[in-house]
């Protein structure tokens, strides 16, 4: 990568590296948090516990965290959130429609920054949200740091060390049916932590074949974590679908107005409503410095939105990582006309270099809708070995260089250094 120079009158290059720190947390810090929900209902609000890991556990960054959580609730649960600093980084829905009285899950999160972090689990019975449980994790740079281990959640074992590709059930009570749909009958149900090894796929991922003891059947792979290589998983063909349900006649409406005599009686058909989801922006620093670490993480959050007609219903979202790695970002149950969801992602940068960060809502293609052209949104972030400063000086003058973060407040002045020469 081509390094940029810059030269500065001593004036500035004294101010710019006197705030270089307080520069370094406006980028780092980019965004605010999404607000907690307030929960209100006549029917009372669920209730959630965070069974592990416990309050001042402490973590290794770039690790995988397990977050188990139970919720409970008279009508039914129907999904629980993992907020990190404000930041919703995980989301799991209930199978049923309805939700569960009681609802247990696992919820991953890959910590990318040194510190402490606030962890927050909410649930939901539809739009009525519980009071958060909260609890705070240390996250150290190295094992070597911990002195006080966070514990696999209970009923959780680590997979043996080999490459075999296995699916990790992370919520309670998963539905093991004959075939990839809910039109499949049970075989039987799945325990929290259970591990099965995974014999088979649907072409685009969102079911898995597997292998429990002897016995074979399907899983929704939404409610499971993969381990393991499953990079040469085949897919396999689905057995013969169940009696399908019988199809509901398309309604036709007649005027209340009364018609001319003689004339025939006008029906209307109604225009079909139909959803069309995009990612409307993804919000995160575009410029970062490498720390003495060679890495340095940041924080983005993807907004998909619902431009269409009619409710979405349950989708998927993948994020591209630097590394080219695709990640699924958390299950929105629904977008309803106008509706957008904020979904967070932390990510990992360990190198300089040009990268182009990509998000693809419904990238299960589970929702039909009105373009299909319209689903991917790319970011390009820039990350450099080079000081970024972003310095305030009296009366409001904001110095940056070129590519940098600027912000103006009311009646300040923007002064961009540029380089000067060849």
């Amino acid at each position: 990568m081509k390094k940029l120079s810059y030269r500065f009158s001593p004036f500035l290059v004294l101010v710019m590296l006197s705030l270089g720190a307080l520069a370094c947390n406006l980028t780092q810090n980019a965004g605010p948090p999404t607000t907690a929900p307030t929960p209100t209902s006549s029917a009372g609000t669920p209730t959630v516990t965070i069974n592990s890991p416990v309050n001042g556990s402490e973590v290794v960054r770039g690790e995988e965290v397990l977050v188990q959580s139970t919720a409970r609730d008279s009508i039914g649960v129907t999904r629980i959130e993992l907020r990190v600093n404000g930041f919703i980084v995980n989301t799991v829905p209930s199978e049923s429609p309805t939700g569960d009285t009681e609802f247990s899950v696992i919820q991953s999160w890959t910590p990318a920054e040194i510190g402490p972090a606030t962890l927050e689990v909410i649930a939901y019975r539809a739009s009525v949200a519980s009071e958060p449980a909260r609890i705070t994790v240390n996250v150290r740079e190295s094992a070597a740091q911990v002195t006080a281990t966070a514990p696999l959640p209970v009923g959780v074992t680590l997979p043996p060390n080999d490459t075999v590709c296995r699916a990790r059930v992370e919520v309670q009570g998963l539905n093991f049916r004959t075939g990839p749909s809910t039109n499949y009958p049970i075989i039987r149900v799945l325990t929290l932590g259970n591990l099965v090894e995974i014999i088979g796929r649907l072409g685009d991922n969102s079911w898995w074949q597997v292998r429990d003891g002897t016995t074979v059947g399907w899983i929704s792979a939404a409610y499971t974590t993969a381990t393991g290589d499953c990079s040469l998983v085949p897919i396999a063909v689905p057995p013969p679908s169940p009696t399908p349900r019988p199809a509901t006649a398309t309604p036709t409406v007649t005027p209340s107005v009364t018609p001319i005599p003689g004339s025939p009686t006008p029906t209307f058909t109604p225009t079909p409503s139909v959803p069309d989801l995009v990612v409307s922006n993804i919000d995160g620093p575009t410029v970062l410095q490498l720390n003495i670490t060679g890495t340095v993480g940041a924080h983005y959050t993807i907004t998909v939105y619902n431009q269409g007609t009619g409710d979405s219903g349950q989708f998927t979202t993948s994020f591209r990582q630097p590394d080219g790695t695709v990640i699924q970002l958390p299950i929105v149950v629904n977008l309803a006309p106008g509706q957008s969801a904020d979904l967070g992602v932390d990510v990992v940068f360990d190198a300089s270099d040009t990268y182009h960060l990509e998000a693809t809502v419904d990238s299960g293609s589970d929702v039909a809708e009105l373009d299909e052209g319209n689903n991917i949104r790319t970011l390009d972030v820039v990350v450099t070995n080079m000081p970024i400063p972003a310095v305030t000086l009296p009366g409001g003058v904001i110095i940056t260089p070129p590519g940098g973060i600027v912000f103006t407040p009311p009646g300040g002045l923007v002064i961009t250094p540029f380089p000067i020469g060849p």
